[in-house]
């Protein structure tokens, strides 16, 4: 009975760890299909590259999980701190980098660019963080369900709390509420500093 009993066990355990093992393969294969190499062709503005992906496909790339204020005209009136952000950006992702796009769901935004987390391959950098943590950027308004909420979002109340780029230059846009705002992990997921 008790060999029918190991028997069962093993055959069970055998069934389990299978199906876990291909879903991790599964998945490891669906997270490695969402990452994409590319070289930086230009900065467009403080939230947006041009990123050649191959010889015939150049992308326009809008930085996921930040806003950044409009560096140009087209975008409506050039924003406080739109063409410092602008600046940042190049110096971050140069022209001529090469960068990994970690493409999320949804792929694109309403205007048609991809939208991705920027890694710069050889600084090991998060360019999204990055542009928060200096302030360059703000979280968007509308919450996210981005593994990297938390992490932004304590990029963010770092800038703020130590009055860096735009909390420091745009305090008509940013106003005075951080005390009311910051929290421990600094602001909420999907505050903005328009927010009311």
């Amino acid at each position: 009975m008790s060999l029918r009993l190991a028997a069962l066990a093993i055959a069970a355990a055998w069934l389990v760890s299978v199906p876990a093992a291909l879903l991790a393969s599964a998945s490891l294969a669906w997270a490695q299909e969402t990452r994409l190499q590319g070289q930086v062709v230009a900065v467009v503005d403080g939230g947006t590259l041009r990123v050649r992906l191959d010889a015939a496909s150049v992308e326009t790339v809008r930085l996921r999980g930040l806003n950044a204020p409009a560096s140009t005209a087209s975008d409506g009136p050039v924003g406080c701190f739109g063409l410092e952000a602008a600046a940042r950006l190049a110096i971050l992702a140069p022209s001529g980098s090469s960068v990994e796009l970690e493409i999320d769901v949804p792929e694109r935004d309403p205007g048609g660019r991809l939208l991705a987390y920027v890694w710069r391959e050889d600084a090991m950098l998060m360019v999204n963080e990055q542009l928060l943590a200096e302030g360059f950027a703000v979280l968007p308004p509308t919450p996210s369900t981005s593994a990297y909420d938390e992490q932004f979002a304590r990029a963010q109340a770092m800038a703020q709390a130590h009055h860096l780029g735009l909390w420091a230059a745009c305090p008509e846009e940013t106003g005075d509420r951080r005390q009311e705002e910051v929290g421990v992990l600094g602001l909420l997921p999907g505050k903005q500093i328009a927010d009311s």
